[in-house]
């Protein structure tokens, strides 16, 4: 359909073979014990009768004061009122209500008329041969057709930030600092792809860590305004709070991450999810171990616009799951195409950060290192190409990241990333 040279969506994600999600399920860390459920209708009637003294001097809560506290108030009532639920479910210390499609956030407040459908094929999502898909969702957590897993965003979660735009912000204070290894390519696209390897890194927040996360940015530059559509993994102890593994994650930014747009997930308006399968803020059943032997869990994930000028859909693991609605990104860069694609990983942390991927080097341990693989792009046309990347290593102290080159069998543009983190970096 998009003229692609090597088939069209389907080679969106390795094609090799395609292990059985229910693979996922071996050698599962520890899960958080959690009762059942408190019913959405309960839930809802919690919100409205809170008040900020509530939470004051409870632990682990930061808000700032009465004034930031109904902020946070009037922004959850603004997202579940008129929702409604036909059921929920616990999942490794979150709770996941199954709600209406258009009666989502993204689609009420952005006032969005109709659905888009996603493109005519779905993509591959295959993996590599040895490595076990990883997925944050199997058939028991299935919401009904029409549906979507909506992650309950609660008070709770909230107040562990000083203000509401602290909870919106890619990451809760200006102070931190971000440090990365990565690798770009300068290009005109449609959309990117590739394989994420998973795992789940120690965040030591007495210590000032704050994230560690491995991600693809499809990305809008005119002059200094960026704009973009994330997705990948992250370990953020202070955001998912009892759900202390790596999640599947999704951000976006129409402003170069200011104040007035942007948020992770379903946090606030702006992704459509369709799919009812896949969790967004979910954690992973298991995860990439070093071993001996090593194990390696992976998904496969990218952006992809139908048009220019279309809206972002978002596949992970050979399904369409939503998009990002073009409108959100006015007349910027996003709203025709990406001119910049980015691949690698991504820490926060104030005088100390947190291991990156496996937490060895990139360059240096290889055998051992996280990788990202079969990295592609869509060109204006829809024609497929490996990526031409180039690498960053911004704290080589800490992390680093190899030179991508074909690695295993033909077509398979990869690297490997990361590192141990620490101080001075």
């Amino acid at each position: 359909m998009f003229g692609a040279k090597r088939g069209s969506m389907n080679n969106f994600g390795l094609r090799s073979f395609v292990v059985a999600a229910l693979l996922a399920l071996v050698a599962a860390p520890a899960r958080a014990q959690v009762p059942a459920p408190e019913s959405y209708a309960a839930f809802q009637r919690g919100l409205e009768r809170a008040v900020a003294a509530d939470f004051a001097g409870r632990p682990g809560a930061h808000v700032r004061d009465a004034v930031a506290f109904d902020a946070m108030r009037a922004h959850l009532l603004s997202l579940y009122r008129g929702m409604t639920a036909t059921g929920s479910f616990a999942f490794d210390g979150d709770v996941f209500d199954c709600v209406p499609v258009a009666q989502q956030p993204s689609v009420r407040l952005l006032g969005l008329r109709a659905i888009d459908t996603p493109p005519d094929r779905p993509p591959a999502g295959s993996l590599l041969r040895g490595v076990r898909v990883a997925t944050v969702a199997s058939a028991e957590h299935a919401c009904a057709d029409g549906t979507i897993p909506f992650r309950r965003i609660t008070l709770e979660e909230l107040t562990r930030y000083a203000t509401l735009q602290d909870f919106f912000d890619k990451e809760p204070h200006a102070a931190q600092a971000h440090k990365y290894a990565f690798q770009y390519e300068s290009a005109n696209t449609r959309g990117s792809s590739g394989v994420l390897d998973l795992w789940d890194p120690t965040i030591d927040t007495a210590e000032s860590e704050v994230f560690s996360l491995s991600q693809h940015w499809t990305v809008g530059t005119v002059g200094t305004v960026t704009q973009t559509a994330e997705v990948g993994w992250q370990k953020f102890p202070q955001k998912y709070g009892a759900t202390k593994h790596s999640v599947f994650f999704i951000y976006y930014t129409t402003d170069s991450y200011n104040a007035n747009t942007g948020c992770y997930n379903l946090d606030c308006a702006g992704f459509v999810q369709t799919s009812k399968s896949v969790i967004i803020g979910g954690s992973f059943p298991a995860y990439s171990k070093l071993g001996p032997p090593r194990v390696d869990y992976a998904f496969t994930t990218g952006y992809f616009a139908k048009t220019l000028g279309g809206n972002w859909w978002l596949a992970f693991n050979g399904n369409w799951i939503g998009y990002y609605p073009v409108k959100l990104y006015g007349s910027g860069r996003l709203a025709h195409y990406s001119n910049l694609s980015e691949f690698g990983g991504e820490t926060v942390g104030t005088t100390d950060w947190p291991p990156m991927g496996s937490g060895k080097f990139g360059i240096t341990q290889t055998a051992q290192a996280a990788y990202q693989a079969q990295i592609e792009y869509y060109t204006l046309t829809g024609v497929l190409h490996n990526a031409a990347l180039t690498a960053d290593n911004q704290a080589p102290k800490c992390y680093s990241t190899t030179n991508a080159k074909l690695y295993a069998a033909p077509d398979l543009i990869s690297f490997y990333f990361g590192g141990p983190g620490g101080t001075g970096c």
